[in-house]
Protein backbone atom coordinates (compact mmCIF):
# COMPACT_ATOMS: atom_id res chain seq x y z
CA UNK A 1 0.00 0.00 0.00
CA UNK A 2 0.97 3.66 -0.02
CA UNK A 3 0.06 6.29 2.55
CA UNK A 4 -0.07 10.07 2.24
CA UNK A 5 -1.01 12.93 4.54
CA UNK A 6 -2.08 16.09 2.79
CA UNK A 7 0.24 16.38 -0.19
CA UNK A 8 3.10 14.47 1.46
CA UNK A 9 3.74 10.81 0.62
CA UNK A 10 4.67 9.07 3.89
CA UNK A 11 4.99 5.48 2.66
CA UNK A 12 5.27 4.29 -0.95
CA UNK A 13 4.60 0.75 -2.22
CA UNK A 14 5.39 -0.83 1.13
CA UNK A 15 4.32 -4.10 2.75
CA UNK A 16 2.94 -4.66 6.25
CA UNK A 17 2.58 -8.21 7.55
CA UNK A 18 1.30 -8.73 11.09
CA UNK A 19 1.15 -12.05 12.90
CA UNK A 20 -1.46 -12.91 15.51
CA UNK A 21 -0.12 -12.58 19.05
CA UNK A 22 2.94 -10.52 18.08
CA UNK A 23 3.59 -7.09 19.60
CA UNK A 24 5.22 -4.65 17.20
CA UNK A 25 6.83 -1.31 17.99
CA UNK A 26 6.58 1.23 15.15
CA UNK A 27 9.93 2.99 15.02
CA UNK A 28 10.82 6.13 13.10
CA UNK A 29 11.73 9.77 13.48
CA UNK A 30 9.07 12.27 14.51
CA UNK A 31 6.97 13.28 11.53
CA UNK A 32 7.36 10.10 9.45
CA UNK A 33 3.67 9.24 9.95
CA UNK A 34 3.44 6.62 12.70
CA UNK A 35 0.21 8.05 14.16
CA UNK A 36 -1.15 8.61 10.63
CA UNK A 37 -0.64 4.91 9.89
CA UNK A 38 -2.48 3.92 13.07
CA UNK A 39 -5.35 6.27 12.22
CA UNK A 40 -5.56 4.82 8.70
CA UNK A 41 -5.76 1.28 10.09
CA UNK A 42 -8.33 2.27 12.70
CA UNK A 43 -10.53 4.10 10.19
CA UNK A 44 -10.36 1.36 7.55
CA UNK A 45 -8.50 3.64 5.13
CA UNK A 46 -5.56 1.34 4.43
CA UNK A 47 -5.60 -0.40 1.05
CA UNK A 48 -6.22 -4.13 1.41
CA UNK A 49 -6.79 -4.08 5.15
CA UNK A 50 -9.06 -7.03 6.19
CA UNK A 51 -12.39 -5.45 7.13
CA UNK A 52 -13.50 -8.31 9.41
CA UNK A 53 -10.78 -7.64 12.00
CA UNK A 54 -11.84 -5.89 15.20
CA UNK A 55 -9.51 -2.97 15.95
CA UNK A 56 -9.23 -0.78 19.05
CA UNK A 57 -7.18 2.44 19.01
CA UNK A 58 -5.82 4.02 22.21
CA UNK A 59 -4.68 7.51 21.25
CA UNK A 60 -2.09 9.56 23.09
CA UNK A 61 -4.70 11.91 24.55
CA UNK A 62 -3.35 14.99 22.76
CA UNK A 63 -6.69 15.70 21.04
CA UNK A 64 -9.18 17.52 23.26
CA UNK A 65 -12.80 16.61 22.46
CA UNK A 66 -15.35 18.62 24.47
CA UNK A 67 -18.23 16.25 23.65
CA UNK A 68 -16.17 13.22 24.72
CA UNK A 69 -15.03 14.90 27.94
CA UNK A 70 -18.65 15.61 28.92
CA UNK A 71 -19.46 11.89 28.98
CA UNK A 72 -20.06 10.01 32.23
CA UNK A 73 -17.06 7.73 32.99
CA UNK A 74 -18.87 4.51 33.92
CA UNK A 75 -21.67 4.87 31.35
CA UNK A 76 -19.06 5.55 28.64
CA UNK A 77 -17.18 2.36 29.54
CA UNK A 78 -20.41 0.33 29.43
CA UNK A 79 -21.49 1.80 26.10
CA UNK A 80 -18.11 1.57 24.37
CA UNK A 81 -17.32 -2.00 25.41
CA UNK A 82 -20.76 -3.66 25.55
CA UNK A 83 -19.60 -5.59 28.60
CA UNK A 84 -21.69 -6.26 31.77
CA UNK A 85 -21.63 -3.72 34.59
CA UNK A 86 -19.78 -6.17 36.87
CA UNK A 87 -16.89 -6.52 34.37
CA UNK A 88 -16.60 -2.76 33.89
CA UNK A 89 -16.71 -2.12 37.64
CA UNK A 90 -14.08 -4.79 38.31
CA UNK A 91 -11.76 -3.28 35.69
CA UNK A 92 -12.05 0.24 37.10
CA UNK A 93 -11.60 -1.09 40.64
CA UNK A 94 -8.44 -2.86 39.51
CA UNK A 95 -7.12 0.44 38.15
CA UNK A 96 -7.98 2.18 41.47
CA UNK A 97 -10.82 4.40 40.16
CA UNK A 98 -12.86 5.76 43.06
CA UNK A 99 -16.67 5.81 43.08
CA UNK A 100 -16.52 9.59 42.66
CA UNK A 101 -14.39 9.22 39.52
CA UNK A 102 -16.72 6.58 38.06
CA UNK A 103 -19.74 8.82 38.67
CA UNK A 104 -18.03 11.93 37.26
CA UNK A 105 -17.27 13.05 33.72
CA UNK A 106 -14.23 12.15 31.63
CA UNK A 107 -13.20 15.81 31.55
CA UNK A 108 -12.86 15.84 35.33
CA UNK A 109 -10.13 13.19 35.14
CA UNK A 110 -6.45 14.12 34.82
CA UNK A 111 -4.47 13.06 31.73
CA UNK A 112 -3.20 9.94 33.48
CA UNK A 113 -6.65 8.81 34.59
CA UNK A 114 -8.06 9.46 31.12
CA UNK A 115 -5.33 7.22 29.69
CA UNK A 116 -6.25 4.54 32.24
CA UNK A 117 -9.87 4.76 31.07
CA UNK A 118 -8.81 4.37 27.41
CA UNK A 119 -6.70 1.33 28.34
CA UNK A 120 -9.57 -0.16 30.39
CA UNK A 121 -11.80 0.18 27.32
CA UNK A 122 -9.20 -1.46 25.09
CA UNK A 123 -8.79 -4.43 27.44
CA UNK A 124 -12.54 -5.01 27.80
CA UNK A 125 -13.23 -4.74 24.06
CA UNK A 126 -11.02 -7.79 23.41
CA UNK A 127 -9.98 -6.71 19.90
CA UNK A 128 -8.05 -8.63 17.25
CA UNK A 129 -5.65 -5.70 16.89
CA UNK A 130 -4.69 -3.12 19.51
CA UNK A 131 -3.21 0.19 18.34
CA UNK A 132 -1.45 1.98 21.20
CA UNK A 133 -0.11 5.52 20.72
CA UNK A 134 2.13 6.51 23.65
CA UNK A 135 0.11 4.32 26.07
CA UNK A 136 2.33 5.02 29.10
CA UNK A 137 1.89 8.81 28.87
CA UNK A 138 1.12 10.25 32.35
CA UNK A 139 0.85 6.76 33.87
CA UNK A 140 2.20 5.94 37.31
CA UNK A 141 4.71 3.12 37.75
CA UNK A 142 2.11 0.63 39.07
CA UNK A 143 -0.18 1.11 36.06
CA UNK A 144 2.74 0.70 33.64
CA UNK A 145 3.50 -2.59 35.42
CA UNK A 146 -0.13 -3.66 35.07
CA UNK A 147 -0.15 -2.80 31.35
CA UNK A 148 3.18 -4.59 30.81
CA UNK A 149 1.92 -7.78 32.46
CA UNK A 150 -1.35 -7.65 30.51
CA UNK A 151 0.52 -7.25 27.20
CA UNK A 152 2.93 -10.07 27.99
CA UNK A 153 0.01 -12.47 28.54
CA UNK A 154 -1.70 -11.71 25.22
CA UNK A 155 -1.52 -14.64 22.81
CA UNK A 156 -4.29 -14.02 20.25
CA UNK A 157 -4.24 -10.21 20.02
CA UNK A 158 -1.82 -8.41 17.71
CA UNK A 159 -0.45 -5.11 19.02
CA UNK A 160 1.07 -2.07 17.26
CA UNK A 161 2.76 0.40 19.60
CA UNK A 162 4.22 3.87 19.21
CA UNK A 163 6.13 4.78 22.36
CA UNK A 164 9.15 6.73 23.60
CA UNK A 165 9.14 4.61 26.78
CA UNK A 166 12.08 2.32 25.95
CA UNK A 167 11.89 0.05 29.04
CA UNK A 168 8.18 -0.57 28.36
CA UNK A 169 8.83 -1.32 24.69
CA UNK A 170 11.71 -3.64 25.57
CA UNK A 171 9.52 -5.58 28.02
CA UNK A 172 6.54 -6.12 25.73
CA UNK A 173 7.57 -6.05 22.08
CA UNK A 174 8.45 -9.09 19.99
CA UNK A 175 9.28 -7.25 16.74
CA UNK A 176 10.32 -3.85 15.40
CA UNK A 177 8.74 -2.26 12.32
CA UNK A 178 11.13 0.45 11.15
CA UNK A 179 10.44 3.35 8.78
CA UNK A 180 13.41 3.24 6.41
CA UNK A 181 14.68 5.37 3.57
CA UNK A 182 17.19 3.71 1.21
CA UNK A 183 18.80 5.22 -1.87
CA UNK A 184 17.49 2.40 -4.10
CA UNK A 185 13.90 3.25 -3.10
CA UNK A 186 14.07 6.91 -4.12
CA UNK A 187 12.75 9.68 -1.87
CA UNK A 188 10.04 7.67 -0.08
CA UNK A 189 10.13 5.41 2.96
CA UNK A 190 9.08 1.78 3.34
CA UNK A 191 8.40 -0.39 6.39
CA UNK A 192 11.04 -2.98 7.29
CA UNK A 193 10.47 -5.74 9.85
CA UNK A 194 13.13 -6.80 12.35
CA UNK A 195 12.38 -9.76 14.57
CA UNK A 196 13.34 -9.55 18.22
CA UNK A 197 13.25 -6.96 20.96
CA UNK A 198 14.23 -3.31 20.82
CA UNK A 199 17.68 -4.15 22.21
CA UNK A 200 18.28 -6.61 19.33
CA UNK A 201 17.41 -3.85 16.85
CA UNK A 202 19.74 -1.35 18.56
CA UNK A 203 22.60 -3.88 18.41
CA UNK A 204 22.21 -3.92 14.62
CA UNK A 205 21.65 -0.16 14.35
CA UNK A 206 23.43 1.64 17.23
CA UNK A 207 22.62 5.02 15.65
CA UNK A 208 18.92 4.36 16.35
Amino acid sequence: FKLAYGGKILLHQTKLRLRRGHKYVLLGQNGVGKTTLMNAINNGKLEGWPSHLKTEYVDSGSNVDIIHEAKHVFKHLLASTGRPEADCKAMLDQLKFTDKMMDGTIGELSGGWQMKLRLATAVLVDADILLLDEPTNHLDHKTVEWLTQYMQKLTDTTVLIVSHDIPFVENVCTDVIHYENRAAWGPHRKLVLYRGKMSNFVEKFPQA
